[in-house]
């Protein structure tokens, strides 16, 4: 409540609703939520998109350009695997934090 800066939530306006049963996959092909689904489709498809030139573009440089062969380029495969794996558990991990340390203040 002090980041945004109120004293007091307000009170809850509560109501009343019936839960139907139907598919929930069927409420998916609605069409408000089917752009929402081909967006983010799309949205995921992008950024794998252009993201896997990265992932294999060092490897290729390490073979090619600088003529590495056998065990050594085994590890340098092995530790651009590892530098990718960490770059997406740290964005996990550091999440809970990032909220802590807020450059809005």
């Amino acid at each position: 409540m002090k980041g945004a800066y109120v004293q007091s939530l307000p009170e809850p306006d509560m109501k009343s609703y019936v839960t139907v049963k139907q598919n929930p996959f069927r409420i998916l092909a609605k069409p408000k939520y089917l752009k929402r689904l081909l967006a983010l489709f799309f949205l995921i498809f992008f950024v794998y998109f252009m993201d896997y030139p990265f992932l294999v573009i060092p490897e290729t440089w390490a073979k090619d350009v600088l003529g590495y062969s056998g065990s050594l380029l085994s590890q340098v495969v092995f530790l651009f695997g590892v530098a990718g794996i960490g770059a997406f558990l740290g964005s996990i991990i550091l999440r809970p934090f990032i909220d802590r340390v807020d450059r809005r203040r």
